[in-house]
């Protein structure tokens, strides 16, 4: 493949992989208008990430092991336009009944061989260059088209006047362009054939319980947990403002900088802060916590007293989290997972590292619609402060690793003294 193909390629599967995720979590930067549209609460709207969880969660490893069998480019480009037809069945029938059997289906289109095919494509892309220099660009593309996208989004939705007319010009953007990327990528994927997997690299049961076994996989998964829990969950920062007093479309756009910008530019920050600053990515993640939970901490703390000054805040959370979140797996290399469990590890954390949006949503939801009106702020308090507890738990837990990791090695040190 010439080398232009090659980065080309690589940039339409970034954009691919961002442009397939925007609809699931449409709530990110419409999150009142698709309350209002569908005539549903907080609760509710909890619920459709749920569903869409339960699928992912669930279809992991087997759309891994489905996705070893295919080639990537019928992966990727049935899962697209899959996931564009669901798009267009939600704008047209446009009701909560629909919403969760879509949302639900979504899984399908986005967590099934998706994922693990997108992934497999960068790596058949990178096999003769710098790996990370090619998951970066994937990386960031990925970032530049969620960013992109929900921009034209908002201004589309605006443009139409708003409302469940605007909410539904803007969903059909969104099919546009995961279409679109399909039909490019039908052809740039030419030629990539199905690659087989070495015998000793494939998913094997008894991989899975020397993963299970291993208590520093667990911490690490939790500490996972945490951190996606915290990002996943920053789109609370949308109504906050609004009921602060920011307007609906200001307090939108300042989404697209606080998650999708930070997608696109924190991520390789935080792996040269992880590689060349601290020399450890579980490093990096506990001094990050810690300011991250500074962070969360004060947009609660200043309110409504200093709307500019909280909406200033309110992004750096998000950067943080995202800084951490792009180069979490990363911390495997830390507690020795061997190269032929390390697939299983993945798996195995994923499935607990994505949980929160099992129950997470839905749970706040209950409690924004709990506590209404004037005790409006006591909803959020409960919501960022126990965001903020999850940091300082990845604290805890990333010091104890890392303690562990020390002990380890000096009993290492001391066996070679001796002998």
């Amino acid at each position: 493949m010439p080398k232009y193909k090659k980065y080309i390629t690589l940039l339409l599967l970034g954009f691919s992989g961002g442009a397939i995720f925007v609809f699931p979590y449409l709530k990110y930067i419409f999150y009142d208008d698709v309350l209002t549209s569908l005539g549903i609460g907080n609760a509710d709207s909890g619920l459709l990430l749920t569903a869409y969880s339960l699928g992912c969660v669930a279809l992991y490893i087997p759309g891994g092991i489905l996705a070893d069998k295919l080639s990537p480019r019928i992966s990727v480009v049935a899962s697209l336009f899959a996931a564009t037809a669901l798009t267009l069945i939600f704008a047209f029938f446009f009701n909560f009944a629909s919403a969760l059997v879509v949302w639900f289906l979504m899984a399908f289109a986005s967590g099934f061989v998706f994922w693990s095919a997108v992934l497999k494509a960068v790596r058949i892309i990178s096999e003769e260059q710098d790996q990370g220099l090619m998951y970066g660009i994937y990386y960031s593309a990925n970032g530049a088209a969620t960013a992109i996208i929900n921009y034209l989004c908002l201004k589309v939705f605006g443009y139409s006047g708003g409302g469940s007319h605007g909410l539904f010009m803007a969903v059909l953007l969104m099919a546009c362009f995961t279409g679109v990327s399909a039909i490019a990528l039908m052809f740039f994927l030419k030629g990539f054939e199905k690659s087989e997997t070495k015998e000793e690299d494939k998913f094997k049961f008894a991989d899975l319980s020397l993963v299970v076994k291993n208590p520093s996989v667990w911490m690490v998964s939790i500490i996972f947990f945490c951190i996606y829990a915290v990002y996943t969950c920053s789109s609370y920062y949308t109504p906050y403002l609004t009921w602060l007093g920011m307007s609906a479309d200001n307090s939108a756009e300042l989404s697209i900088l606080r998650i999708n910008m930070a997608m696109m530019i924190a991520s390789p920050i935080g792996g040269y802060l992880a590689d060349k600053v601290f020399k450890s990515t579980l490093k990096w993640i506990m001094y990050g916590s810690i300011l991250l939970a500074v962070s969360i901490v004060a947009t609660v703390m200043v309110g409504g007293d200093n709307l500019q000054l909280t909406s200033i805040i309110s992004i750096i959370p998000g950067w943080l989290v995202m800084s951490m979140y792009g180069i979490m797996f990363s911390s495997f290399k830390e507690i020795n997972v061997p190269v032929k469990v390390s697939g299983t590890a993945i798996g195995f954390a994923s499935i607990i590292s994505y949980s929160p949006d099992l129950f997470m949503n839905t749970v706040y939801g209950t409690v924004l619609d709990k506590y209404q009106g004037a005790d409006t702020m006591t909803a959020y308090k409960i919501i960022f402060l126990s965001l903020a507890c999850l940091a300082v738990l990845s604290v805890i837990l990333s010091l104890w690793v890392l303690s562990r990791n020390a002990v380890k090695k000096n009993r290492i040190s001391e066996r070679l003294v001796n002998n």
